[in-house]
C-alpha cells in the first residue's frame, strides 16, 4: 500500500533511527519548534507579513510528505529554529496537522551566521526557479556576484529566473529602481541590463519601454541603441566631481535615415510622374522629357531605398555612413545636410560590390546645397 501523506508513529520512529545512523540525511524537526520571521528570512516579496506566504501558493491541497521538498532551517545560538526556505511547505504542514518535517538545519553554534543561512535559502530559491527576478537581482547585487559565482551555486543563467535576475543585477541604480517600483517590466529590464552596459543608454531604453508590446520589440530597440554611434558628454562640478555619460545617438541616426528615405521617395515620385506625364508636358512648346531615362531613374531610386531598408542595421558601408551622419548631427549639423551628404556617398557605392561584401565606405564630402543640387547618379 502507498504510504500515508502524514507519517504514522511507526514510520516516524524508523525515520528518526535512519537520521541518527546517517548524518547526511535531513533531520526530523517538530513543526511546533520552527519559528517564522519573513522580514529576516523570506526571500520572496509579495507575501503575508505573518507567515511569509502567498495564499494562492498554498491552496487547499493537504501536505504530502512524498512531494514536499526538504525545508532549510537556521538555529540561532539560543537554540531557536527559524525557517529560511520552505515557508509555504511549513504553512501547509501546520494546516494539515503534520507533527514533524524533514529539514536541513544550519546552526549558529556550528559557524553558520544568519546572513549565510538567509543567502543559502535565497540561492536555493533562485536555483529552483522560485521567487521574483527582481528579488533575486537584489541578492546578486548585494553579494556582488557574477555569472561565474551563480554557476558555482548551480544557478542556471542561460534561461528562466536566473538569466533575468542576472540581467537585472547589471542595471544602474536609477533604472533598477524603475523595475522595483513597477514602472519597468522586469523582463524588459533584464534585456536592457544584459545588452547595454552604459547607464545613460539603459535609461534611454527604459524611457522608450512603455511604447513597446513585447520582448521582441524591446530586444530590437536595444539593438538599435547598441548599434548606433554614441556621444560622450562631461558634466563639470557634480557632487563627485566631473561626471561622464555615454549617450546613444539612436535618435539622431533615425532622423537622418528618415530624411534619406523621405528624399528618395520624393525624387522617385517625381521621376515616375515625369515618365507618366511626358505627353502632357509636351503641350508646352519646346518642353521635352526623356521618358525612358526618367523611368530608369525612378527604378534606381527605388532600388537604393530598398537597399537602405535591407542593410541599414547590418555591418557595412551603409551603417557606417548612417553612424557618421548621426555623429555630425550630434555635433550641430542639420539633419537635412547630413542626409544629403549621406545619399551622395551611397550613390558612389557600387551596388553589386555592396551585396557581395566588397564595397568600401566612400569618404565624406561637403553636403549638397539642396534637394536637387548636382546630378543624381544612383548605381543600384
Amino acid at each position: 500500500a502507498a504510504p500515508a501523506l502524514i507519517a504514522t508513529p511507526e514510520e516516524e520512529a524508523v525515520l528518526v533511527q535512519r537520521e541518527a545512523a546517517d548524518p547526511e540525511l535531513p533531520e526530523r524537526v517538530s513543526v511546533e519548534d520552527i519559528g517564522v520571521d519573513p522580514k529576516r528570512f523570506q526571500f520572496k516579496s509579495l507575501t503575508t507579513a505573518k507567515e511569509g506566504v502567498r495564499p494562492q501558493d498554498i491552496g487547499d491541497a493537504p501536505y504530502d510528505r512524498r512531494l514536499a521538498d526538504i525545508l532549510l532551517i537556521w538555529e540561532d545560538k539560543e537554540g531557536r529554529k527559524w525557517v529560511v526556505d520552505g515557508h509555504h511547505r511549513l504553512a501547509r504542514a501546520k494546516r494539515s496537522g503534520v507533527k514533524k518535517v524533514n529539514a536541513w538545519v544550519y546552526r549558529e553554534t556550528e559557524g553558520t551566521t544568519e546572513v549565510e543561512a538567509r543567502t543559502a535559502g535565497a540561492v536555493k530559491n533562485i536555483a529552483g526557479g522560485h521567487g521574483d527576478a527582481a528579488d533575486a537581482a537584489k541578492l546578486i547585487r548585494d553579494l556582488g556576484w557574477t555569472a561565474e559565482d551563480l554557476a558555482r551555486a548551480k544557478i542556471n543563467t542561460k534561461s528562466g529566473l536566473g538569466r533575468n535576475a542576472l540581467g537585472l543585477s547589471k542595471l544602474s541604480p536609477p533604472v533598477f529602481s524603475l523595475v522595483i517600483n513597477g514602472e519597468l517590466p522586469d523582463n524588459y529590464g533584464a534585456i536592457i541590463g544584459r545588452e547595454l552596459p552604459e547607464p545613460a543608454m539603459q535609461m534611454q531604453a527604459a524611457k522608450e519601454a512603455h511604447k513597446l508590446k513585447n520582448e521582441d520589440e524591446m530586444a530590437s530597440l536595444v539593438r538599435q541603441i547598441k548599434n548606433a554611434p554614441s556621444a560622450t558628454t562631461t558634466t563639470q562640478g557634480g557632487m563627485f566631481g566631473d561626471e561622464t555619460a555615454v549617450r546613444s545617438l539612436m535618435v539622431e541616426r533615425a532622423k537622418v535615415e528618415t530624411a534619406m528615405r523621405r528624399r528618395l521617395k520624393t525624387e522617385r515620385g517625381l521621376f515616375n510622374t515625369l515618365a507618366r506625364k511626358a505627353g502632357l508636358a509636351k503641350r508646352v512648346k519646346g518642353n521635352e522629357i526623356n521618358v525612358e531615362a526618367s523611368g530608369e531613374e525612378a527604378r534606381e531610386l527605388d532600388d537604393l531605398l530598398d537597399t537602405i531598408n535591407r542593410l541599414a542595421d547590418k555591418k557595412g558601408p551603409i551603417a557606417e555612413i548612417l553612424n557618421e551622419s548621426a555623429q555630425r548631427v550630434a555635433e550641430g549639423e542639420s539633419v537635412a545636410e547630413a542626409a544629403s551628404q549621406a545619399l551622395e556617398r551611397l550613390n558612389a557605392i557600387d551596388g553589386k560590390e555592396l551585396f557581395e561584401g566588397k564595397a568600401e565606405t566612400p569618404p565624406a564630402t561637403r553636403p549638397a546645397g539642396g534637394l536637387f543640387s548636382g546630378e543624381v547618379e544612383p548605381r543600384f
